[in-house]
């Protein structure tokens, strides 16, 4: 409880069986008094009938009983983290506006809540990203289609942290493929212009994300 009080976690593990405090207490705390619809899942030796339903009864997302089998408890983590960050994302955009191209899940599990190193990332984002995009450009201007290849290639890391891969990964494969090839060259063109678009819009987006 006190730990969710000083710091952003994306789940919480809760033992079911704990000195002083047990599972159920600790997440009708968690939900009553905090106030916080982070996920938990309950880890119990109780493998009875009914243990799920008492589990999701108190407010707890999903249940697993002891032993714990590693690929069922990963199943079930990327299972909550994934729905999360469709519904945070869902809820970003509002009917009538221009959805958002920025998704921060994958960075914010990166950072384990800590908001220094988000800020940091987005910040560096900011100001490597235009001289990338520049660079993309002028290469291609200048008909060095190998380097407008390579700067695609480059790109892709930089584009992942920000949530940007599915908006932008098929586009960054085609010019990194297709650059070199010159009957190919009014397709990249098309495509190098989509990137930049996209981009200005996220770096909106990602000052917008650091004012707040």
């Amino acid at each position: 409880i006190d730990a969710l009080k000083r710091k952003r976690y994306s789940l919480v593990l809760m033992d079911i069986q704990m000195p002083q405090m047990d599972g159920y207490t600790a997440t009708t705390k968690i939900r009553t008094e905090l106030k916080s619809d982070i996920p938990v899942i309950a880890m119990t030796a109780h493998a009875m009938a009914g243990e799920r339903e008492k589990c999701l009864s108190y407010g707890m997302n999903e249940y697993i009983p002891k032993p714990i089998r590693e690929n069922e408890l990963s199943k079930i983590i990327n299972n909550i983290l994934n729905t999360n960050r469709k519904a945070e994302k869902e809820k970003d955009n509002i009917p009538g506006q221009i959805p958002k191209v920025l998704d921060l899940g994958y960075l914010r599990e990166l950072s384990g809540g800590n908001a220094t190193f988000e800020v940091s990332m987005i910040e560096q984002f900011l100001e490597q990203m235009p001289g990338e995009l520049e660079a993309l450009e002028q290469e291609f201007n200048k008909k060095n289609y190998v380097q407008v290849a390579q700067v695609a290639h480059n790109m892709k890391t930089s584009v992942s942290f920000m949530g940007l891969t599915e908006k932008l990964g098929d586009y960054l494969d085609y010019i990194e493929i297709n650059a070199p090839i010159q009957e190919k060259n009014r397709d990249t063109r098309e495509k190098i212009l989509q990137v930049i678009k996209i981009c200005h819009q996220a770096f909106g987006e990602a000052k917008e994300y650091l004012q707040r």
